[in-house]
């Protein structure tokens, strides 16, 4: 994907990345371009330096994660539950206990993974427009956007 077409008279791409989420990130003296999936719906995001507010370093924990570890936790629950009451402890043999107990212990790591693996993102707060999340990878494109309007 080429962007050419849209550069103004002077204008020149100065550095190009390209990341898992946006196909191809285009920074010019003036303005970063992101493409998303040029071939089946090509998104253009054109970006003034001057109409960034603020750029902001942080965190990425999917949710999804965290619910699915909800499920063993809640499995885990209700075997402490039927531990302590032998009407429902009939119904489950030994086996399933021990290994309904086992979850506990995946269930405490998955929790302190999820915390600690975050994946780390930038967020570029544009005026009038949705935030932009860039992957850590992109330090530089963070680096020149603070430098705006960049020098020829």
């Amino acid at each position: 994907m080429s962007i050419d077409g849209m550069l103004m008279e002077g204008e020149r791409v100065i550095k190009e990345w390209g990341t898992r989420e946006w196909h191809g990130i285009y920074a010019t003296q003036h303005r970063v371009f992101l493409v998303r999936d040029p071939l089946l719906d090509m998104t253009v995001v054109e970006v003034p330096y001057v109409h960034i507010s603020s750029l902001e370093y942080g965190r990425n924990r999917p949710m999804q994660r965290l619910w699915g570890a909800m499920v063993p936790l809640v499995l885990y629950l209700v075997t402490a539950v039927t531990r302590r009451s032998p009407y429902l402890a009939m119904f489950l043999s030994s086996s399933v206990l021990e290994v309904l107990q086992a979850l506990f212990l995946l269930v405490a790591a998955g929790l302190l993974a999820w915390f600690f693996l975050g994946k780390g993102v930038f967020t570029i707060h544009v005026n009038g427009r949705p935030s932009i999340h860039v992957s850590r990878e992109l330090r530089e494109l963070y680096q020149l956007a603070r430098r705006s309007p960049i020098e020829k």
